[in-house]
């Protein structure tokens, strides 16, 4: 139903023999509904009446043919009332007709519409720039209605029809929408303007539309320039004499000091401008014009090449440069003065944007080491251009030396860079981030230091010679973590030039720092940084500790000009992620402390402890352990709850340690007080023991052997006992799910590193005597 309501064209057919031979290609056009029966067809029509505004652009085009379920005038009836064209078409050999007057509509053969490509002119073109006349004449439709028009007007001033208004209402009786026309001829519409002057301005710039067209887009050559080497027999002529240019320099220096300062609609070029004749500079002159975007539509103008050479001959010496021979906008001529006059003063088609994306092709240079490189430049180009600061000062050496290439001029004609989205640029959170990059001084400092710029950060890079061993670059790495303590490292995959080829994921550099960084503290997240998009090495990483991945913008994966939207949304979205799991750090630090405390007291604990001291430690390790496994997956509730439990274990394992249960006693045998809970103060105080409160078993709850616990051997205060009662709550309620509790709440990082810091605080401080 959804796509149903998209449908904006009809086009009925109960001949499938007919139907069957463009079905395919029709399928992408999403608005048009293709049906072959009545019932359909009629459903069709409702659809398209009932989720569209009647000033929407709607085509009914239906076989001629007889209906139960809405008759013909019915059907004429609903396109006249709800602004439908509408098609008729027969299987026989109608005349074409087009009535535009009123609801426009028009009769057509069969053939017409499933011969030719009128169908599709008209399809491509219906929702921006509609006229139903496309179908009727296909792409010369513009013309057709210009010449008409021309004709009119013409036709009632020689009748000395000099009224304006009489001349304006003729037009409109004959179908003639005047408004629209003048609209498209960059005029003022309405009655109220069509005036004398409006006319004359109508009928010129009708003329120079008209000769538009009929030269299709071809234009008189007024200010051709050429650019020579003092290698060409064209000096001399006259129509070239006034604008020659030598070329003296590279083509960047070339094109910014001389093309961006002349005024020029056609380019003469040697098919050499270097002393070396086979570099084909002039070939390769021109891809870079055609591909400079600050030209401007001068990159459009037509270019004359001259030489001795055919684009056949030159194709076989040079297959890279070779190919802009044979694109829109693109001539060859012996050199001959005669043959360039004789070329020049004809009227020459220049190209478009969309040619040089359909028809302009470059190989990355066969002089990068690796597809690192060229994801890595690509990626920096794409990031700085979508942040906005390709411009910047500090960025425009590194932007300047990637644009020189002539394959990063192509990647960024053919993968636009999207607008700007400020908004969604802003990291939450705060936090210290790492770069670990061999390329960082090509761009990704600059980048990562945008991105990081509040005050909430603090980002460093790395700063190595990383043409340095293995051991010494993972050393550098491990030393500047120990030093600046990061929440977050950002780390590239290929560190070193040598692991590019054919070199085992376990020893490739980065490898080794993940697996440092993961014995330093599990705790430190990391981001891989990378042009791979081998599910393996992804794989293999993120079963070593990865905790998230960011690639590196290949040209090969950008299928549509979002990507680097997408990737620095994603990159946003995994950065935050991050950012909300460093408290991990902080848990791994303590519970190292807490293995170290216990391990040191052994011995004590073991006379201490009800049972065997090692038994203790390793089952508190146990939950230690488990609670960490849990957290170092998504963050959410269930997550957090898990996590939750694991540490209360550990209260539990050392209430069972330290107290023998049924009779109420510590190890031993001093007996265990009852401290009562004050409501009004959330506080805890001695009243008595417990053997003399009774049997209620709140007397009897861990609360009151922890409280017991935590004053005889850790010095807790009666705040501390406050704060276990609300947590031995909180778990209360993940256990038995008691919904009814209106403080049950969720469970969050907070509650968890609450429960987490009270168990810190009694393990680290027992006295262990």
């Amino acid at each position: 139903m959804r796509l149903l309501k998209m449908i904006k064209v009809i086009l009925y057919d109960n001949k499938k023999n007919r139907t069957d031979s463009v079905k395919s290609k029709l399928q992408e056009y999403k608005f048009l509904k293709l049906v072959d029966n009545e019932k359909d067809f009629s459903d069709s029509i409702d659809l398209l009446i009932e989720n569209s505004n009647k000033e929407d652009n709607k085509t009914i085009i239906m076989h001629n043919s007889d209906f139960n379920s809405k008759p013909l005038d019915e059907i004429i009836t609903l396109c006249e009332e709800n602004n439908i064209d509408l098609v008729f078409f027969t299987g026989g050999n109608t005349t074409k007709e087009l009535r535009m007057k009123e609801t426009p509509r028009a009769n057509l053969s069969a053939e017409h519409i499933y011969k030719g490509d009128n169908l599709f002119y008209f399809l491509e073109r219906f929702e921006n720039d509609y006229k139903l006349g496309y179908l009727v004449f296909g792409k010369d439709f513009e013309l057709n209605i210009f010449l008409d028009l021309r004709m009119f007007i013409n036709l009632e001033r020689n009748k000395g029809n000099n009224n304006p208004e009489d001349i304006y209402d003729s037009l409109k009786e004959k179908g003639i929408d005047i408004d629209s026309l003048t609209e498209k001829l960059g005029l003022e519409s309405g009655k109220n303007n069509f005036d004398n002057k409006m006319i004359d301005s109508i009928i010129r710039n009708l003329n120079s539309k008209i000769d538009e067209l009929i030269t299709n887009g071809k234009t008189k050559i007024e200010k051709p320039l050429l650019i020579h080497n003092d290698n060409t027999s064209l000096i001399d002529i006259e129509l070239l004499k006034y604008r020659n240019e030598k070329f003296n320099s590279s083509i960047d220096d070339f094109i910014s000091d001389v093309l961006l300062k002349r005024d020029f609609d056609c380019l003469v070029i040697p098919f050499s401008l270097s002393e070396n004749y086979l570099e084909f500079k002039g070939i390769e002159l021109a891809y870079h014009i055609r591909l400079t975007k600050e030209l401007g539509d001068l990159r459009f103008v037509p270019i004359i090449f001259i030489g001795e050479e055919t684009p056949y001959i030159i194709s076989k010496i040079d297959k890279r440069l070779s190919p802009i021979l044979y694109t829109d906008g693109i001539y060859n001529i012996k050199d001959s003065k005669e043959k360039a006059e004789k070329l020049i003063k004809k009227k020459l088609k220049g190209t478009t944007e969309e040619k040089i994306r359909e028809q302009i092709e470059v190989s990355p240079p066969s002089n990068y080491s690796s597809h690192h490189s060229v994801a890595n430049e690509w990626s920096i180009i794409r990031w700085a251009k979508y942040l906005g600061i390709d411009n910047s000062d500090n960025f425009k050496p590194v932007i300047e030396k990637i644009n020189s290439s002539l394959y990063y001029k192509y990647l960024l004609n053919k993968f636009p860079v999207p607008d700007i989205d400020k908004s969604s640029l802003e990291i939450k959170g705060s936090g210290k981030i790492l770069l670990i990059d061999d390329e960082y001084e090509k761009g990704w400092s600059i980048i990562f230091n945008r991105i990081f710029r509040k005050d909430d950060f603090t980002f460093k890079v790395l700063e190595t010679d990383f043409n340095l061993s293995k051991n010494e670059i993972v050393d550098s790495a491990i030393t500047k973590i120990e030093q600046f303590k990061p929440d977050v490292v950002i780390l590239d995959f290929r560190l070193r030039t040598d692991e590019f080829y054919n070199t085992l994921i376990k020893d490739i550099t980065s490898v080794e720092i993940l697996r440092r960084i993961k014995v330093l503290n599990p705790g430190i997240q990391v981001i891989i940084f990378t042009a791979s998009n081998k599910v393996w090495n992804l794989q293999k990483l993120e079963s070593l500790g990865a905790d998230g991945f960011i690639i590196k913008e290949s040209p090969e994966f950008n299928h549509d000009n979002k990507f680097t939207r997408e990737n620095i949304k994603s990159f946003k979205r995994t950065i935050e992620n991050l950012l909300n799991k460093k408290y991990l750090i902080y848990i791994y630090n303590k519970t190292q402390n807490i293995k170290a405390n216990l391990s040191a007291n052994l011995p004590k604990l073991d006379t201490l402890l009800h049972g065997n001291g090692n038994e203790f430690v390793s089952e508190v390790e146990y939950w230690l352990i488990s609670a960490s496994k849990f957290l170092s997956k998504e963050q959410n509730e269930q997550i957090f709850s898990a996590a939750y439990i694991n540490y209360f274990h550990i209260f539990e394992a050392l209430q069972n340690s330290l107290i023998i249960v049924y009779s109420l006693n510590f190890v031993d045998g001093e007996k265990l007080k009852y401290y009562k809970f004050n409501d009004s103060t959330q506080q805890y105080s001695e009243d008595g023991f417990l053997e003399n409160v009774g049997d209620n078993k709140i007397k009897n709850s861990i609360t009151q052997k922890i409280a017991n616990i935590g004053y005889r051997y850790s010095n807790f205060d009666s705040e501390d006992i406050g704060r276990f009662y609300r947590l031995n709550k909180t778990r209360n309620n993940i256990v038995h799910k008691d919904k009814n509790d209106p403080e049950r709440g969720e469970i969050n990082k907070n509650d968890l590193l609450g429960l987490f810091d009270l168990l810190y605080e009694l393990i680290t401080k027992i006295n262990f005597v």
